[in-house]
């Protein structure tokens, strides 16, 4: 009867034991997801950040681009205007 009693004390012991476990893993398993949310929201900050940066950067360079030619049209006009000057007064 003694031994009954031991095996089952044994066996609730073990069974508490897991349960603990179990329960300090699911804690673990629980603080790793909430890290990783967390990081993973960081980088969606991130990379939406750094695309606004880069967005703004190939508007402006666009931009730069658009005022160079121009430049170079009206440039170039106006150098067919005084070259157009000089041949009238040759």
């Amino acid at each position: 009867m003694d031994k009954i009693i031991k095996s089952l004390y044994d066996r609730d012991r073990t069974i508490k034991q897991i349960s603990d476990q179990s329960c300090e893993t699911n804690l673990l398993v629980s603080a790793l997801y909430k890290i990783t949310e967390k990081q993973i929201k960081a980088e969606r900050m991130k990379t939406v950040s750094e695309s606004k940066v880069k967005e703004a950067a190939m508007l402006k360079m666009e931009e730069l681009r658009s005022e160079l030619q121009l430049l170079q049209t009206q440039e170039i006009n106006s150098l067919n205007i005084w070259k157009d000057k000089v041949m009238q007064l040759k």
